[in-house]
């Protein structure tokens, strides 16, 4: 898209929207210049749990236990 064509979008968005569509610029003005624009897959965050990958970290064998009970009370 040219700037012709977004400045003329822009002239079209309403006042009250400005702080939004700056704040939008902003962000967009921070991603990393070498990921695609499409790109919208999403890194974990957090930290790591050293040993799920390699299959160590254990969990109980009824760590679905309560499943059911818990989906009635939300009506699932």
């Amino acid at each position: 898209m040219s700037y012709e064509v977004l400045e003329k979008k822009l002239k079209t968005v309403p006042e009250q929207y400005f702080e939004q569509v700056s704040s939008f610029l902003d962000l967009l003005l921070t991603l990393p210049k070498s990921a695609p624009a499409e790109t919208t897959e999403r890194k974990p965050s957090g930290h790591p749990i050293f040993g799920l990958a390699k299959g160590e970290f254990k969990y109980p064998d009824d760590i679905n236990l309560g499943d059911d009970e818990i989906a009635e009370m939300f009506g699932v």
